[in-house]
């Protein structure tokens, strides 16, 4: 019975030693966020995904990749030219079925209706065939925040056509990116 208590209070002094050795360690720092900014389309991501990482601002299209190569896929940012008659996002994305489902072997696998900070936007989803490789994609359409004229800002993502988590995955970092866009302020 003594060797028991011991060991009882042996092995509770080793936990609070072992506690008290992981207090005194400072915990780690999470890396800062990484702001990219694109002055051809007047947009700023406020703070991009872990999970994207930045190719290219330069000229009209922001690229970004999966941060592991190995997903592979390619996420791009355009904003297209004023409309000063307005934009039917409503229309856009039906139209983006359209052209999807036209691809080789395409199909249109549905539109969704997001609301965002900055108002209505509306994603379009598709497959399709390209070099023997099945390809999924995902558009985001969305206003630009700059409201003083209509601007279409278009989020594409292609990527290796993958499982149903796999499409959840990508349209959540979507839908990430598009929920820290914002724009650039006007250049003095």
């Amino acid at each position: 019975m003594r060797r028991r208590a011991a060991a009882i209070v042996f092995a509770a002094a080793a936990l609070a030693a072992l506690a008290a050795c992981r207090e005194s360690q400072p915990p780690p720092v999470a890396p800062a966020p990484v702001r990219v900014e694109h002055p051809a389309s007047g947009l700023a991501i406020a703070a991009l995904p872990a999970s994207l990482r930045l190719v290219s601002a330069d000229g009209p299209v922001l690229e970004l990749a999966p941060a592991d190569p190995a997903r592979g896929g390619r996420f791009t940012l355009t904003a297209g030219d004023p409309e000063p008659s307005g934009i039917n996002l409503i229309e856009v994305v039906r139209a983006a079925g359209v052209e999807l489902a036209a691809r080789p072997e395409g199909a249109f696998l549905g539109q969704r209706e997001l609301i965002t900070s900055t108002g209505h936007a509306y994603s379009a989803r598709g497959t399709w065939v390209e070099d023997g490789e099945k390809r999924e994609e995902l558009r985001i359409y969305a206003l630009h925040p700059e409201r003083s004229v209509d601007r279409l800002v278009t989020l594409t993502y292609v990527y290796p056509a993958g499982d149903r988590e796999e499409s959840g995955e990508r349209f959540n970092e979507g839908l990430f990116v598009l929920g820290e866009l914002e724009k650039l302020p006007a250049a003095d």
